[in-house]
């Protein structure tokens, strides 16, 4: 049980440092990023759509009810290409995800929290203030749309190395649990 515990924490140590590698880049690269992000995206989507529709055509238009390659091949391609011109709200949705993301990995933490404090471990109080931090930050994020880039990648460095010490803490609180 000790060896999964400390898998599942070093998992979310990894996330984390991912997050803040993200978040750097983020503070320098500014809104260029979503801009990126959603170009690869549509592309892909209009890429998906051709090949659909190659399909379609390689069939002759021979398919069963459930095979509609021509339909999703053309939704596919109108996604794309609405993702591509529409890249400013694509980034209110990759805002809206993560700051979602932020707050259900808050909550998960508290609960951890609270479960070390039945335990009687010390370090449940740091955890839980933590834990709270994290979802005023995730509310934060969510409630502010227009946010600044550079102000949410500090967020995101924040949560990251926040999230970081929890793991950690966990991770020295695992080894107390399993050795008593």
């Amino acid at each position: 049980m000790n060896e999964i515990l400390k898998k599942i924490a070093y998992t979310s140590l990894v996330q984390d440092l991912i997050v803040l590698i993200f978040a750097i880049i983020l503070l320098n690269m500014k809104g260029f990023i979503f801009d990126i992000i959603a170009i690869f995206i549509g592309a892909f989507f209009i890429f998906k759509g051709v090949v659909d529709i190659c399909r379609y055509a390689i069939a002759k238009g021979l398919s069963d009810l459930y095979k509609n390659e021509l339909t999703f091949g053309l939704i596919s391609i109108l996604l794309g290409l609405l993702i591509i011109i529409a890249r400013n709200a694509f980034g209110w949705l990759i805002n809206t995800c993560i700051a979602i993301f932020i707050i259900y990995s808050a909550i998960k933490n508290f609960a951890v929290s609270m479960e070390m404090r039945t335990l009687d471990l010390r370090p449940w109080i740091v955890m839980a203030l933590i834990s709270v931090l994290m979802v005023i930050f995730g509310i934060y994020i969510f409630a502010n749309k227009n946010i600044i880039v550079s102000a949410y990648a500090i967020y995101l460095i924040i949560y990251s190395i926040m999230d970081v010490i929890e793991s950690v803490l966990f991770v020295i609180c695992s080894k107390k649990i399993f050795d008593k």
